[in-house]
């Protein structure tokens, strides 16, 4: 049976694969201001904590092994100068390859910044697995390169992306409500993200 790479591991690898100039068209330096950083608010529901792992930085709730966390949140810089579409499907794939199933839909943030791509996957099982994942992607892309926030759940098994299976006893119906709690909390968050420039505004 192949044995599945641990979520947090699938998404560092992408981001890594990503630090490459890309042939799929270039990003246009007249579009967006230049970005210092992302305006990112994590659910205060939940305590944190802050990772490096190379070059991102990985969110995850406080006291909870990284390897095992049921929801978290990876932010990096990459330097890429593709377009953020590109980029995306770069750090989608990988999600895909090693799914049963799997659903990919743009959705929309708060931030009125011009270059920026949007995309919610939905994986039923990963394979060789019991588990699948609803991951948010959020690409913010500049002159310099790109601004790259990942929000990741990782859910029970389900017969379809998207839809989590009916619980058959109290532990799956606990499960099952706490995933829901997570990706919705995980959606908020990536939804109001904005860009900001050096003198501090955001858009």
């Amino acid at each position: 049976m192949k044995k599945t790479l641990p979520l947090i591991v699938l998404s560092l690898l992408a981001l890594a694969g990503c630090e490459t100039t890309d042939s799929k068209g270039s990003a246009d330096p007249a579009v967006g201001n230049t970005i210092k950083t992302l305006e990112f608010n994590r659910p205060e529901q939940i305590k944190w904590d802050a990772v490096n792992q190379g070059k991102a930085v990985v969110y995850t709730p406080k006291g909870v092994d990284p390897q095992k966390t049921p929801i978290k949140f990876i932010y990096q810089q990459v330097k890429h100068n593709g377009t953020p579409e590109a980029l995306a499907e770069r750090i989608i794939k990988p999600i895909k390859d090693n799914c049963v199933e799997a659903v990919t839909s743009p959705f929309k943030t708060r931030s009125a910044y011009p270059n920026q791509k949007s995309y919610q996957t939905m994986c039923n099982q990963f394979k060789g697995a019991k588990y699948g994942m609803v991951n948010y992607v959020n690409i913010f892309t500049d002159a310099a390169g790109s601004h790259v926030l990942i929000g990741e759940v990782k859910t029970p098994a389900s017969k379809a992306p998207g839809k989590l299976d009916p619980p058959k006893n109290d532990a799956e119906k606990k499960v099952v409500q706490n995933t829901v709690a997570f990706i919705k909390l995980t959606q908020k968050a990536m939804t109001e993200v904005a860009a900001c420039d050096d003198k501090g505004q955001c858009q």
